[in-house]
Order: C-alpha cells, then sequence, then structure tokens
C-alpha cells in the first residue's frame, strides 16, 4: 500500500508542478487490456465469460441470490461498463500501474528479529501502466492479494496506510 501510495502522488505532484509532463506521460499509458476499441465487443464479452461462470459458480444459489441477480444484470453491459470506467478521466487520475499484483512486486528483507516482513518493496512489469483512477490498482491488488479474513480485519487500515 505504501508503494502504491508513493507512486500514485508523484502524478498529484506532476500535476501541481509539471502538468506539460503529466499530460504527456498520460497521453503514452492508456489502458492496453480492458479498453481496447479494435476489439469487437462480442469478442470481449466472449473472452469474459469463462470469468463470469467461474465468478457465478462462487456463489450459493440461496444465500447470494441478490447478489446473483445484480452480477448476471452487470454481466449484460460489462464491456461498456468497464469501458465507462476507464474512459472517466479526471483531476483524480494518476499513472497507474495496471498490473498490481504480488508477482510484480519484489521485497527487500533486512530486519533479522522480524525476517518474514519486507522493508522495502519495488514495483516492476511496467507495460500495462494506464492513465485513470488510483482505485484500479488499488482494488486489484487488494482483491487478488488478499484473502476476505485479511481484508475484513484490515481493509480500512490498508486505505489509511495508502493515504498517509
Amino acid at each position: 500500500m505504501e508503494a502504491y501510495g508513493k507512486f500514485h502522488a508523484i502524478s498529484f505532484a506532476l500535476r501541481d508542478q509539471e502538468p506539460e509532463l503529466l499530460r504527456k506521460l498520460a497521453e503514452n499509458t492508456v489502458e492496453q487490456v480492458f479498453n481496447r476499441r479494435d476489439i469487437p465487443v462480442e469478442r470481449s464479452k466472449q473472452h469474459m465469460s469463462m470469468q463470469h461462470k467461474k465468478i457465478l459458480d462462487c456463489l450459493n444459489g440461496d444465500e447470494d441470490a441478490a447478489a446473483i441477480e445484480k452480477y448476471k444484470k452487470y454481466i449484460e453491459d460489462d464491456v461498456d461498463i468497464m469501458r465507462g470506467v476507464f474512459d472517466n478521466v479526471n483531476e483524480y487520475c494518476v499513472i497507474g500501474h495496471g498490473d498490481s499484483w504480488v508477482n510484480n512486486m519484489l521485497f527487500k528483507y533486512e530486519n533479522a528479529s522480524h525476517p518474514d516482513r519486507p522493508t522495502k518493496v519495488s514495483l516492476l512489469d511496467w507495460q500495462l501502466s494506464r492513465y485513470g483512477s488510483p482505485a484500479l490498482d488499488l482494488s486489484y491488488f487488494i482483491f487478488t492479494c488478499t484473502d476476505h479474513a485479511l481484508r475484513a480485519k484490515h481493509y480500512d487500515n490498508m486505505i489509511k496506510f495508502y493515504y498517509h
């Protein structure tokens, strides 16, 4: 969370101190996976259908009926919804990493008393960088690299740590 906080803060500093540089960077860091206009909507839907099936298979028909209904409604317009997310450019956008999961992080360990706790994190693998909401990086990281128990216990603190 600290690494993403520092990285995203650079965009805010650039917006304030070097707006032309931020504009140039933003022009050259566009969403490359979810917002491809050269791929027909039906092909994108076909690509996502397996993921949708996996998600629906995780839900319990009786307990999760409301969530299933809402998710099925989302599936009807998923490509347009996702494109809308990436098209929403505003004053809070940052240069984002775009592939925010643990395999794209390098950890440094140097504290003998806590050998399982990293002292520094470096972000790697930048080819999917994009200009957009910082929530894109954060939500991708949080929901692919943590489990429900960790989020239930530490989600608010993770967000506070990011902002700090």
